[in-house]
């Protein structure tokens, strides 16, 4: 029987349009360097020393979120917040305990900064604090176990669950402050083989353009999520460094469990996503191998992939400090300097200057962490 031709055309052309609509809708990466040269990204980099005083002393720092635009620093330290300006001056702190006003527990939290309005998990509640460190009401949080938290709008909130796999079947909850409620349940539990395995972090979300991204940590996906739905952007593929279902199987039930990772990294293989963001024309993808190597993927259509430490990409000192950010804001990258790292391999010195992108700092081993926001050219 012969075919018109025309309609042949019209066919293929129509296979090529989808083909190529799915590829940019869903990339494929494979997390393989396939370039030898060293990558510079573009950027400017600010160093912020926080005032150190007993009152707001910062062993370690979890998450921290800006607002340049009200001069406000907001970092959990300690499962509290704190509060500074671009000046690292210590402004507040909310107040821990189980009393009226007071906070028990905060795992994470995320700002709005149209309503100025700090949004923070609260054991089985969500916080809402101004940016006075106040905290203004409680919101009903029983039904969805949550590890990390973003603001979408003034009434949207996204929760990411830590218990996937026992109770709770679903990833993602949508929360609404006006019903006071989970009113859906996104991402279901077959999206990763071993979802009891979860990676506790507090960077699984970011805005990027006025997009909302996330990446959980055991899925190996990079997801938009938008119009309360959530679409996947791209897929990591870690090749023969992927965790094997069997593998994973060995380590689903008890002691077991806190014991995955480990032995994971051990044999090689890649058991969780540590970060992923954009910064300037490329996706850095972070991975917990035994080295924290950090993948740049260029955007531009070139496929180039590069590997590294990421503070090498960035031109930060590498130390442990700078492996992973600490809060994503748009075009601004933020990480928090321990300076004890600077004293490790002389412990007898009290104080010195180190080098910080082209900015010199002089430090003490006492000081509070220092914040650094590289920024995007």
């Amino acid at each position: 029987m012969k075919r018109n031709p025309v309609v042949i055309l019209i066919i293929i052309s129509f296979l090529i349009i989808s083909c190529n609509s799915s590829k940019n809708d869903n990339l494929e990466i494979r997390l393989e360097s396939n370039q030898h040269k060293n990558l510079q990204v573009k950027k400017s980099i600010h160093t912020i020393k926080l005032e150190t005083r007993e009152d707001c002393q910062l062993s370690s720092i979890d998450k921290v979120c800006i607002d340049q635009r009200r001069n406000r620093i907001f970092i959990l330290s300690n499962f509290n917040l704190y509060i500074f300006d671009f000046e690292g001056r210590f402004i507040t702190k909310t107040i821990k305990g189980k009393g009226p006003g007071e906070i028990i527990f905060i795992p994470s939290f995320a700002i709005n900064k149209n309503q100025k309005r700090i949004y923070a998990l609260n054991m089985n509640s969500i916080a809402i604090i101004n940016y006075d460190g106040i905290l203004e009401k409680s919101l009903p949080l029983n039904d969805f176990y949550s590890a990390d938290i973003f603001s979408i709008n003034n009434d949207s909130i996204l929760l990411l669950n830590n218990g996937v796999g026992s109770r709770d079947k679903y990833f993602l909850g949508l929360y609404s402050i006006k019903q006071k409620s989970v009113v859906e349940t996104l991402l279901t539990e077959n999206e990763s083989y071993y979802p009891y395995a979860i990676k506790i972090t507090c960077q699984n979300f970011y805005k990027k353009n006025n997009r909302t991204y996330f990446s959980p940590t055991n899925i190996f996906k990079l997801y938009e999520f938008s119009n309360n739905k959530i679409k996947q952007i791209a897929s990591f593929d870690t090749g023969d460094r992927k965790v094997p279902e069997y593998f994973a199987n060995r380590y689903r039930e008890g002691k077991n469990r806190s014991r995955f990772s480990y032995y994971a990294r051990k044999k090689g293989y890649v058991p969780y996503i540590n970060y992923s963001f954009f910064l300037n024309d490329y996706l850095f993808v972070g991975i917990d191998d035994q080295h924290k190597t950090c993948y740049a993927v260029s955007q531009d259509g070139s496929n180039n992939v590069y590997a590294n430490h990421l503070p090498l990409f960035l031109d930060l000192p590498n130390t442990r400090s700078f492996q992973f950010p600490k809060g994503i804001d748009e075009n601004i990258i933020i990480f928090c300097c321990n300076t004890m790292d600077f004293f490790e391999h002389n412990p007898l010195k009290k104080e010195q200057n180190v080098k910080i992108g082209n900015n010199v700092i002089s430090i003490n081993y006492t000081d509070n962490p220092i914040l650094v926001l590289v920024k995007e050219k």
